[in-house]
């Protein structure tokens, strides 16, 4: 099977990966934090923070050969198929990323603040449904 190749993603949509991708991250002030976390803030450690990277790294990586290969091999996506469906999956495991760094405890302990999980279903929402309504047409250009 020949290699598959693909052209960039489009600049608004990159654009607009962006755009949408900041607007859920501004109600990071209004969440709720660990009571531990209140009482004595903790101090940057770099080697945390560098197995942190490592691991989310892997763990992005993992997921875009899922994505690739799922896009490629098993939908035999076209160019701009496949461009979309990267597009969504960026937005949503980046709204997966934005809640599981806020803790260190699970993923929704203590819980997210109701502004801060309405942005991320409006974000998830919308970049479905624009990019499922609108994404193959804006790849083609």
């Amino acid at each position: 099977m020949a290699p598959y190749s693909t052209r960039p993603s489009p600049a608004q949509q990159l654009i607009m990966t962006n755009l949408v991708s900041d607007a859920p991250l501004l109600t990071i002030s209004t969440d709720n934090l660990d009571d531990e976390g209140l009482r004595k803030p903790r101090r940057w450690n770099i080697g945390a923070i560098a197995r942190f990277m490592v691991f989310f790294g892997l763990i992005s990586s993992i997921f875009n050969v899922i994505t690739t290969s799922s896009l490629v091999y098993l939908l035999g996506a076209a160019p701009a198929l496949f461009r979309t469906g990267w597009f969504i999956e960026s937005a949503l495991s980046e709204i997966f990323v934005t809640f599981s760094v806020r803790t260190r405890r699970n993923f929704f302990k203590p819980r997210p603040s109701n502004l801060m999980i309405l942005a991320a279903v409006a974000r998830a929402l919308s970049q479905m449904i624009r990019s499922i309504c609108c994404g193959v047409l804006l790849n083609d250009r």
